[in-house]
């Protein structure tokens, strides 16, 4: 133990959207000098998401080699550029949840596989749904997912006006068939195979690595992330968390506007314990400091940059060719 009887972790944890990324999907300018920090410490850095690898590995940029990698909810694990571990959910429940997306209008259905994302034909969407649609799926292709004989991984589901009030109800009863449904954000829903979690995977991801609980720490920010708090000594949440996340996180800090999540990292890897949110923070996020200056292209006068990555995608692109030899 050191001075302030914090300990030494030897795996942090941290989801994206709404954690590790700003409001806008932007990464911290700076974020390799976290990732160095926990290098010279020995700490393994992993992205734990929801998304498939490719929307994991864009926005993590020259970071992404020098991270593990949770992606899908857990069902996909990546060390050193390898996948790992793997698991899918069987035809007959997958198209359960097509089938009753089918009957939901404005809702898009994307069936996450080894060949990369793909949305189904039968339910069109228009220029607003894909730009939040490549937030997460930089590249994707459209098919009849009923004639999809392949391995699915994830089904993630889109629909643009609060998705836990007017979808999640449909899609519940099929949790007594042996899939897991969560909504992940205000849009945005993930269903994969029961019993498999960002959870489960932490836990498959400290065996593969051979790392207890009590070295790990995690941040998280939305009720999919609810099972990583189980798996480590101390849970990190930002202001911004869901309130069921607060609840169960043992430590909030302050807006991931402000980087906190980075900060606070960086923070373990140097041995001390994270500053914890102030009452202020929970209103109204703070503006970083400025010797954390998060992304170098932000312009910080009050004005907006030009929009994100949705300005170079427009038809789904093509799928990442590398996926199917199992590498990023």
């Amino acid at each position: 133990m050191d001075g302030n009887g914090l300990g030494k972790f030897s795996l942090i944890v941290t989801d994206l959207d709404g954690c590790l990324l700003d409001s806008r999907g932007k990464m911290p300018g700076d974020f390799m000098r976290v990732v160095e920090a926990c290098e010279k410490t020995g700490i393994v850095l992993c992205a734990c998401s929801g998304r498939a690898v490719e929307g994991v590995v864009t926005p993590l940029g020259e970071a992404a080699p020098h991270m593990a990698l949770i992606t899908d909810n857990g069902a996909r694990i990546w060390i050193g550029g390898e996948l790992r571990f793997v698991r899918t959910i069987p035809r007959d429940l997958w198209m359960q949840v097509v089938m009753e997306g089918r009957r939901h209008p404005g809702l898009v259905v994307i069936l996450t596989t080894r060949w990369g994302a793909f949305t189904d034909a039968a339910m069109p969407h228009d220029a607003e749904t894909d730009r939040e649609l490549v937030k997460f799926y930089p590249s994707w292709k459209i098919l009849d997912a009923a004639s999809f004989e392949g391995e699915v991984i994830k089904v993630s589901l889109m629909y643009m006006d609060d998705i836990e009030k007017n979808i999640l109800p449909y899609f519940m009863p099929l949790e007594d068939k042996g899939l897991d449904v969560k909504c992940t954000a205000y849009t945005w829903m993930d269903i994969g195979q029961k019993g498999i979690s960002k959870g489960t995977g932490i836990a498959d991801m400290q065996h593969l690595l051979g790392v207890g609980k009590k070295e790990t720490a995690v941040f998280g920010d939305y009720l999919n992330d609810i099972p990583m708090a189980a798996m480590a000594r101390c849970s990190f949440a930002p202001a911004n968390s869901h309130p069921e996340v607060k609840k169960v996180f043992t430590h909030l800090i302050a807006d991931h506007d402000t980087w906190s999540v980075s900060r606070a990292i960086l923070a373990l890897a140097e041995g001390r314990m994270p500053e914890a949110a102030s009452a202020a923070a929970f209103r109204q996020p703070r503006r970083p400091p400025d010797g954390f200056r998060g992304d170098p292209d932000r312009i910080r006068d009050g004005e907006e940059d030009e929009e994100g990555p949705e300005r170079t995608y427009r038809d789904g692109g093509s799928v990442n060719e590398c996926w199917p030899r199992g590498e990023w």
